[in-house]
């Protein structure tokens, strides 16, 4: 979707996203107040077109019938990408890369993502959300990366 600039897929997953988070939450946890995309640097924004997290979490939203707070979540340093980067390095250069609107306070988010590699962007992201107030962050994301090969065998031998 987002390397071949297919952004009409954006709706297809944001309903699968949506499907799957009734699927799971359904009687166990109540749904958040909001759901935040996470945001893209302005430039890369700029080179791409769109955000891809924000697209899906646009139609995940409406599904849901709750609010999309784009504008809530800004990347305000250019981190460039941290594809290929170790989980270490990814936290690194992530670090203070998040300023979050003060309408965040009090508020139930989920965070809504792609995919999730290490873990890194969005635990910033939250960590911002958390030290501003808000009462509590989820994490939706279609798909997860497989573990690097040493962490897997270290993992699995443990």
């Amino acid at each position: 979707m987002k390397y071949q600039d297919q952004r009409e897929l954006s709706r297809v997953l944001g309903g699968v996203l949506a499907a799957e988070v009734m699927r799971d939450l359904r009687g166990r946890i109540d749904l958040p107040d909001i759901i935040l995309p996470v945001p893209m640097y302005s430039t890369r924004l700029t080179e791409r077109g769109f955000n891809q997290a924000a697209d899906i979490a646009r139609w995940c939203a409406r599904e849901l019938r709750l609010p999309c707070k784009a504008r809530w979540a800004k990347r305000a340093t250019d981190t460039g990408s941290l594809a290929g980067l170790s989980r270490v390095e990814r936290q690194l250069r992530i670090r203070g890369a998040f300023n979050v609107h003060t309408a965040v306070a009090d508020q139930h988010i989920a965070i809504v993502d792609d995919v999730l590699t290490t873990g890194a962007t969005s635990g910033e992201l939250t960590r911002e959300l958390l030290d501003s107030g808000a009462a509590s962050v989820q994490l939706w994301v279609l798909a997860r990366t497989e573990a690097p090969a040493i962490q897997r065998s270290a993992t699995q031998t443990a």
